[in-house]
């Protein structure tokens, strides 16, 4: 024990002349720099750097301005973990930043720990002569420069170069990707709209009514493909996912589009293929597009392939495109199709290894309900609820109709009252007639003249025929008859 406490003591004496040594070494180095011509200076400052190094524990990195894509991601990340112990920051936004930003000031000292190790860091400033040319002829000017000091014991050199630095590129992309505002494009036949809008839209998963199971899949979805890139990597797939989702119009598909985008932190590509005539014009707009970004194709459907006289675009071919300069440009895009009817959708979409998932979007029920209630009115329970999500199984409504009727008023009791309402209400056309006369609903109505009632009109007294061919849910055709 005695022993153990003399090498203890021995340590902490060799450790403290070492320190005033090295203090020493760096003293004489900026007497000899400041009293010694240039020519001396080299001969005697390296055996006195020499003899620093030697004798200090720690090891300094110097990150300068000049290397902008490792000096930006330091800012980036060391703003992000400034402590309240702090005492001084300097604040900025950028103009495509959502949040104020808060970094050190110039001789500010602050202690990072990674892995259990401490990492000190400074911002220094500098004066730096710099040669710009006037009328030709060269010219030294003082320029001021930042320069951030990385310190830690030598011990732990490997950490810093191979792990700690690493993790700061990495973690201040993911800084930058969530704190930018997202855009939105639109193109004009083959070229992308400048400047790109900014994307507002104010769905999130949390604010999404959607059936909760089928929510749940898209995220944790999601969620892999975000966390997947090595995995891509390794299997020599292009880090890409693609989407078809299909139902009414109302349903939310472009709310889940934009949810979609918030959550992966994507830029949106809205392409209008309306716009689109010639193959040739597809490439130019893949090349347009960035990393990190969404491509979306809506109402897919509904395309019409142009005749041969006015262009060559085909869905065939957009896929194609994608395939090929998706894998050999950028990364980590999504494409999402969308469209009302599956069965209308043209079969080369729905070929395997096409779309990896999709998915339809049906109408609202007891789970998507209850988050409009929430978003609407902040209530999880009411006496109602039971009778609604009741209907809610009975009657096809889309989860639009029911943000519609749930903002009618402001009071709670109000509004719920009204959606019931409209719920018995819209049962009523959907069984085929609607009191008082009036109807509704996806049937085929023909109206008719009764016997005797002219031609084509009706007259008061008489009868009209009012003649449902087909309808909902196979119902058959049935003839009601009105007396006026």
């Amino acid at each position: 024990m005695e022993s153990q406490t003399k090498a203890n003591a021995t340590s902490r004496s060799f450790l403290t002349i070492a320190s005033s040594v090295a203090a020493s070494a760096m003293i004489a180095r900026t007497f000899v720099s400041t009293f010694f011509p240039r020519q001396l200076q080299t001969l005697i400052s390296s055996p006195l750097l020499t003899l620093r190094s030697a004798l200090s524990a720690d090891h300094t990195i110097l990150i300068h301005e000049s290397e902008p894509h490792l000096f930006l991601a330091c800012k980036t990340y060391l703003s992000s973990i400034i402590s309240s112990s702090t005492s001084k920051f300097k604040a900025t936004k950028h103009k495509d930043a959502t949040t104020i930003t808060l970094s050190l000031v110039n001789e500010q000292e602050f202690l990072d720990v990674f892995h259990g190790v401490e990492f000190g860091w400074r911002l220094l400033s500098r004066n730096i002569l710099h040669t710009v040319y006037v009328d030709g002829q060269p010219k030294r000017v003082p320029q001021k420069i930042q320069i951030f000091e990385l310190c830690f014991h030598k011990n732990h050199k490997n950490m810093a170069l191979n792990s700690y630095l690493r993790y700061i590129l990495d973690e201040s992309e993911r800084i930058r990707a969530a704190d930018r505002s997202l855009k939105i494009h639109t193109n004009k036949g083959c070229y992308w709209l400048l400047p790109p809008a900014e994307l507002l839209h104010p769905a999130t998963f949390e604010t999404l009514a959607m059936d909760s199971e089928l929510k749940q899949r898209i995220v944790e979805d999601l969620s892999r493909f975000s966390k997947s890139k090595e995995w891509y990597k390794e299997k020599g797939k292009p880090w890409t996912r693609s989407y078809l989702f299909y139902g009414p119009s109302g349903t939310g598909k472009s709310s889940l589009i934009a949810a979609m985008a918030k959550f992966l932190r994507l830029d949106i590509y809205d392409l209008n293929i309306k716009e689109l005539q010639w193959n040739s014009g597809i490439k130019l707009l893949l090349l347009g597009m960035s990393s990190r970004s969404m491509l979306v194709v809506e109402d897919i459907d509904c395309f019409k392939k142009p005749s041969s006289k006015d262009g060559d675009f085909s869905l065939s071919g957009l896929l194609g495109f994608v395939d090929w300069m998706w894998s050999s440009t950028g990364e980590e895009r999504v494409l999402v199709f969308t469209a009302k009817k599956k069965d209308r959708v043209d079969p080369v979409l729905l070929q395997p290894g096409r779309v990896d998932m999709c998915l339809p979007m049906g109408y609202c029920r007891a789970s998507g309900f209850k988050v409009l209630a929430w978003n609407h009115h902040g209530i999880n329970e009411h006496w109602r609820f039971r009778e609604i999500e009741g209907l809610l199984e009975e009657v096809e409504v889309t989860p639009a109709e029911v943000g519609e009727e749930l903002m009618r008023s402001e009071d709670v009791d109000v509004a719920l009252d009204s959606f019931v309402q409209f719920l018995h209400r819209k049962r009523r056309v959907e069984s085929g007639v609607e009191n008082g006369g009036g109807f509704s609903g996806e049937g085929n109505w023909q109206r008719t003249p009764a016997m005797g009632g002219g031609r084509g009109g009706c007259r008061r007294g008489g009868r009209v025929n009012i003649v449902r061919r087909g309808g909902q849910r196979g119902r058959r055709g049935r003839r009601v008859v009105i007396s006026l």
